[in-house]
């Protein structure tokens, strides 16, 4: 699980993301689920979030193909989460786009309080790829 926290919550995958995590953990009873909190200052801007959880979606690709990720944000979390789904070229701060294909590396996305859907629609508008995970 990667979690990007909502605006002021403290470092961490924050209070939605750890609840989230915590009500997977029964459901999934044999799967390892670990979590990453998306390292950003959670305060206006969400693309320092999406450029960490793409770096950190990049690597863990690399270096544990097999693995599946569940990208995950809560209000501000949300957006760096959208940008990170969304985006492939670099634009509104963002800089780090998943490459091409790295969607095979994601079961599912769960954005929560997301703010962007009201102004800019669904995300699978946005992006195909992602349709059937959201």
């Amino acid at each position: 699980m990667v979690f990007a926290r909502g605006r002021e919550e403290p470092p961490g995958p924050g209070y939605v993301g750890n609840a989230f995590v915590d009500a997977l953990r029964p459901k999934l009873p044999k799967m390892a689920i670990a979590s990453y909190g998306v390292d950003y200052p959670a305060d206006i801007s969400p693309a320092t979030g999406a450029d960490d959880m793409s770096a950190h979606v990049q690597s863990m690709a690399r270096s544990c193909p097999k693995t599946r990720m569940v990208l995950g944000g809560y209000s501000l979390g949300a957006a760096a989460a959208d940008l990170v789904v969304a985006v492939t070229k670099p634009a509104f701060g963002f800089t780090n786009p998943l490459p091409p294909a790295m969607d095979d590396h994601i079961a599912a996305v769960a954005l929560f309080g997301n703010g962007t859907r009201r102004i800019l629609g669904p995300l699978r508008n946005f992006s195909p790829a992602f349709a059937g995970k959201l």
